[in-house]
């Protein structure tokens, strides 16, 4: 870590969090903006559209976030999270059940603002060095030299030896970089064709004995798929 570095990091989503947490290992300071306001409360927020619906941690990303912040998971689960072991899931597809298996590993169930606030709360409360400020719009970038050197909030210029943005993948600040001269990113896309849509259901008493969760699909033509957990 060298003396006097900072980072700016643009967007407070999960991206903009472990960045920071990240960050924080290797300069002094890290600032995140934020535009929309962050509140204390789990609740959705406009930069983040898939914020409403269920969530479920992957393997690889859970292991990380516990390396990154230890006992995450029971803060989680302590705040509403439910902890899932895929042995209790049943998977119907095709018509049909699949064999139970067990992956020998525990995911989490939460709400998209549970899970970034208890990340935000954990990375302050852990690293002195990182600060977020909400409610502050990034106006563009600052460019001198050939090089980016900070951001400019309010025609007010902030400085940082680094600046990334986790600001997602509708970024204004690509056109930016290419308005002055910078080469534009190579881009592959796939197109997978899917939407979401979240409800709560009221589960029964006898729905889904000793199951924490379930996830059904329909056998071929029809395409929609569902998942429920406990």
């Amino acid at each position: 870590m060298r003396e006097g570095t900072s980072a700016i990091v643009i967007g407070a989503g999960v991206a903009g969090l472990l960045t920071a947490r990240v960050l924080s290992d290797h300069v002094d300071r890290v600032r995140i903006l934020e535009r929309d306001r962050l509140a204390r409360e789990a609740v959705t927020r406009p930069s983040v559209p898939q914020g409403r619906h269920a969530h479920v941690l992957l393997a690889a990303g859970h292991r990380l976030l516990d390396g990154w912040f230890p006992g995450l998971t029971d803060e989680l689960v302590a705040a509403g999270a439910v902890a899932l072991d895929a042995a209790e899931l049943v998977w119907h597809q095709g018509g049909a059940y699949r064999i139970p298996t067990d992956p020998g590993f525990l995911t989490v169930s939460a709400s998209r603002p549970l899970l970034e606030g208890t990340i935000r709360e954990r990375l302050s409360r852990q690293r002195p060095n990182v600060s977020v400020a909400d409610e502050t719009a990034v106006d563009g970038l600052l460019l001198e030299d050939g090089r980016v050197t900070g951001v400019r909030v309010d025609g007010v210029a902030h400085r940082a030896d680094l600046v990334v943005a986790c600001s997602g993948r509708h970024t204004r600040f690509l056109d930016q970089l290419a308005e002055t001269g910078f080469p534009a990113p190579r881009v592959s896309e796939v197109h997978i064709d899917v939407a979401c849509g979240t409800c709560v259901v009221p589960r029964g008493p006898h729905g889904l004995p000793r199951r924490r969760g379930r996830r059904p699909g329909a056998a071929p033509p029809d395409r929609h798929h569902g998942a429920g957990g406990g």
